[in-house]
């Protein structure tokens, strides 16, 4: 965790300096320079409201709150969001969301958050050319989000294991990857709190994917 805060924090001082002192003066370059810093100051409000998050789910204390909501728009609006917030990334971002999706209750920030994560996670392990695609579809009673990557892979021994807190599979850490271990247990503990839950398939140099189940009826009718 202090690496995940610490190399964000070094790259936006160092740019924030350099311009600051006029030694960009390029406009291209200092437009580049602009994007990481926003890129990277977004990854660390990010990475504080997923550690407050973790802490209330440690202590019991995490609350959810329910209303109706359009997942189709919830979607395509995470999805944007993404674009902008990393688009000093090299990534191609694919949306198939189906026209006629119910009408969910669901916490909206929270179920956010989860979708972000997901999004965040494959395109930092899919190596110089993410490719990654979020689809949204019915399934039986149950919502289906997916977010699918052209990446590294979890072998198939560390699987079981990758929704624990703070573990990383092997893969990542081979790869050099920062991660904090967190975002997957937050996106599981959301999927749970709505009565629903994560799938997850992945297979070593060819991608994973991951899937939010949540069923279309208030959890405690499930």
């Amino acid at each position: 965790l202090s690496h995940e805060f610490r190399t964000p924090l070094t790259s936006v001082r160092y740019m924030a300096e350099l311009l600051q002192r006029g030694r960009v003066p390029d406009e291209a370059r200092k437009q580049r320079y602009y994007e990481t810093i926003s890129g990277e100051s977004e990854r660390l409000s990010r990475l504080v409201e997923n550690m407050l998050d973790f802490s209330k789910i440690e202590a019991g204390a995490k609350e959810y709150r329910m209303e109706e909501a359009d997942i189709a728009a919830l979607a395509a609006d995470v999805a944007d969001r993404f674009r902008r917030q990393a688009a000093f990334k090299d990534f191609s971002l694919e949306t198939e969301i189906a026209d006629d999706l119910p009408l969910v209750r669901v916490d909206k920030d929270a179920l956010g958050r989860a979708v972000f994560n997901l999004l965040d996670n494959a395109v930092k392990y899919s190596g110089e050319e993410p490719r990654v695609t979020l689809r949204v579809r019915t399934a039986g009673k149950a919502v289906h989000i997916q977010v699918e990557d052209n990446g590294i892979g979890i072998p198939l021994a560390e699987q079981e294991r990758i929704f624990e807190k703070f573990y990383r599979s092997g893969s990542a850490v081979e790869s050099a990857v920062r991660g904090s271990g967190i975002g997957l247990p937050l996106v599981e503990h959301i999927a749970r709190a709505h009565g629903g839950d994560v799938g997850l398939e992945s297979e070593p140099g060819r991608g994973t994917r991951v899937t939010v189940r949540i069923p279309v009826g208030p959890p405690e009718e499930q």
